[in-house]
């Protein structure tokens, strides 16, 4: 098999951990190998393009380009955003600063906890 075979972009079909997840939720790899909501401080693998109930297939989009995802509070158009609580983006510490967990800048804004907005990657 030649490197460039495992190559692929768009959805990861891969199984919903220990909770369900949202559509629109930032999640990781757990140690199991399976997809969890990623919290505050961690670096996200991508986001749930659909809701899946707990061991079930979900289709995770990587993150790059353009991604409609759940804002975990009032963000502003240009803010850099991260992984905040609960799957949701929040603001970066310096929202014009990024850093290593920056995981895009918001492209619309959010009011209030559980908009969803459009973030372009930065990763």
């Amino acid at each position: 098999m030649a490197f460039n075979d495992i190559m692929r972009r768009g959805p990861l079909s891969l199984i919903a951990g220990a909770s369900a997840l949202a559509q629109g939720n930032l999640v990781k790899l757990d140690t199991a190998g399976t997809v969890v909501v990623a919290g505050s401080g961690d670096v996200p693998l991508g986001y749930c393009s659909e809701a899946a109930d707990v061991a079930a297939p979900v289709a995770v989009e990587p993150l790059e380009g353009i991604a409609k995802l759940v804002a975990g509070g009032a963000i502003a158009i240009g803010d850099y955003v991260k992984s905040g609580a609960a799957g949701k983006v929040v603001v970066e510490t310096s929202a014009t600063t990024p850093t290593a967990f920056t995981t895009g800048q918001a492209l619309t804004a959010s009011s209030i906890d559980g908009d969803a907005i459009f973030i372009a990657s930065l990763r």
